[in-house]
């Protein structure tokens, strides 16, 4: 049997092939010019087709150069045919295990199925596959899809990835928050309000305010209660005199105070540090409004 390596024009030229759509549907007929492995390339219609025959076909060491097959496969963004039909040129058929990796990949070791789409569609056959029944539309991130979903009486957050893995953990929502908040001994003031990864929360315990951050893993990071008088008795007691309310960021207050005649954007902490930010005067785009 006559087996040779494409090399120089040949290969560049069956690597250059037309790229049609991602696995369409074709069917070649032509002679076998060269035989490498599990992969033929066959003339067809005055084109080179480089064929995947896969790498547990039957009979594979009877193809040599110059034999006829008849193929049906999936065209590949690639150039290359996957078989899944081989029939030779006397009608005997061979059956046919598709490798799970195309020419390409295999010569410059590219991972062809990083460039598939992966749409809301395949997300929600992948979530059906492993068993989960998802509570709404997949949402799209970055690389991944997200959803909620159930899955043997039980409710999940779920990331599903293109590579078939699903990430799932305990289902966190307001409900999940307000219990957590609750078994611990808290009561809740309003509903908790959903952070990044997490949940706030203003509760009282025993006769004391706290501002909570609620996490899915059960903890639960509790600090005396900061508000907006609290901060304002913080900078009055360093001396200066506080026009307006003061704002909340994050986890500190911004106000605008004066002290001596000039004004003052002032920081306020819950541990009662306070930290004159800069001078301010009218020109100021977020506190001249408010300098009479």
């Amino acid at each position: 049997m006559k087996q040779v390596l494409l090399c120089g024009a040949a290969l560049a030229a069956v690597i250059a092939a037309p790229s049609l759509a991602s696995a369409e549907d074709v069917i070649i007929k032509g002679p076998v010019s060269d035989v490498f492995g599990h992969r033929v390339v066959v003339q067809s219609d005055a084109k080179k087709f480089l064929v995947n025959l896969g790498p547990k076909i039957s009979e594979l060491g009877s193809i040599k150069s110059g034999d006829t097959l008849a193929v049906e496969g999936d065209l590949t963004k690639s150039g290359e045919v996957r078989a899944y039909n081989v029939t030779l040129a006397d009608g005997k058929k061979l059956e046919v295990s598709k490798d799970t990796k195309t020419w390409r990949e295999w010569l410059l070791g590219e991972d062809d199925s990083k460039n598939k789409a992966f749409t809301v569609d395949e997300a929600k056959k992948l979530a059906a596959s492993q068993g989960y029944t998802l509570q709404g539309e997949p949402i799209a991130k970055k690389k991944h899809f997200t959803a909620k979903a159930t899955k043997d009486g039980k409710s999940f957050d779920i990331d599903l990835h293109r590579n078939g893995k699903i990430v799932a953990e305990a289902a966190f929502g307001v409900d999940e928050a307000k219990k957590l908040a609750t078994d611990k001994g808290y009561t809740l003031q309003g509903d908790p309000v959903a952070e990044k990864k997490h949940f706030t929360a203003k509760a009282t315990k025993d006769g004391k305010s706290y501002d909570l951050d609620l996490h899915r893993n059960g903890t639960i990071k509790a600090e005396i209660a900061f508000n907006a008088d609290d901060a304002k008795r913080a900078i009055i007691a360093k001396g200066y005199e506080v026009v307006g309310e003061p704002q909340r960021i994050h986890k500190h207050y911004e106000a605008l105070t004066r002290k001596s005649s000039e004004y003052f954007e002032v920081h306020a902490n819950r541990d009662g540090a306070i930290k004159e930010a800069r001078k301010v005067d009218k020109a100021d785009p977020k506190w001249g409004a408010q300098i009479p």
